[in-house]
C-alpha cells in the first residue's frame, strides 16, 4: 500500500487517504485507470456512493479496466472505503452534498511519493454548478 498522508481532523481523510492509496497500487499495474472514461465511472461511484449516497445503489462490476482483475480490484478498493468515508462523514457531521464534496476535493490529502490528490483520479467538481442535493444545475 502507499504511503499517506492526511490533514489532521478531518472527517473523511483517513478514508480518502486510503481509497487513492488503493487506487494507486491499482494504477501501478493498470494504467489505463487514468483514462477519461474510467474516470467518470469513478466519479459516478464516489457520487452515489458517498457524496449523495443513493438507496440501493450498487457499485458497478466494469470500470472499463482492460482486465477482470484491474476491474475488481477498483471495486473492491470503493466498497472498502465508501462505507468508511459515509460513516466518518456521518460522525464529523458532514451532513450535506456541499460539505462532502469539500471534504472529497480535500487537495492535503496525498498519498504515494509522488503525493497524489483525490484530482489525479476524479477531477475536479466546481460545487457552485451542482444543487444542495447534488443534482447539476441547468442553465
Amino acid at each position: 500500500m502507499a504511503e499517506r498522508a492526511t490533514v489532521p481532523g478531518d472527517a473523511i481523510g483517513g478514508a480518502l487517504a486510503d481509497l487513492l492509496s488503493r487506487l494507486l497500487a491499482v494504477g501501478e499495474g493498470h494504467r489505463e485507470l487514468y483514462d477519461t472514461t474510467v474516470r467518470y465511472r469513478l466519479d459516478d461511484a464516489v457520487h452515489h456512493g458517498f457524496l449523495i449516497p443513493t438507496p440501493g445503489y450498487q457499485l458497478p462490476d466494469h470500470f472499463a479496466l482492460y482486465s477482470a482483475e484491474g476491474n475488481v480490484a477498483v471495486r473492491e478498493a470503493l466498497a472498502t472505503c465508501l462505507p468508511a468515508a459515509r460513516a466518518a462523514a456521518e460522525a464529523g457531521g458532514l451532513d450535506t452534498f456541499h460539505k462532502r464534496l469539500a471534504a472529497f476535493q480535500n487537495l492535503a490529502v496525498r498519498v504515494g511519493p509522488k503525493r497524489n490528490c483525490y484530482n489525479d483520479f476524479f477531477g475536479y467538481a466546481d460545487p457552485r454548478r451542482y444543487d444542495a442535493a447534488g443534482n447539476p444545475i441547468k442553465h
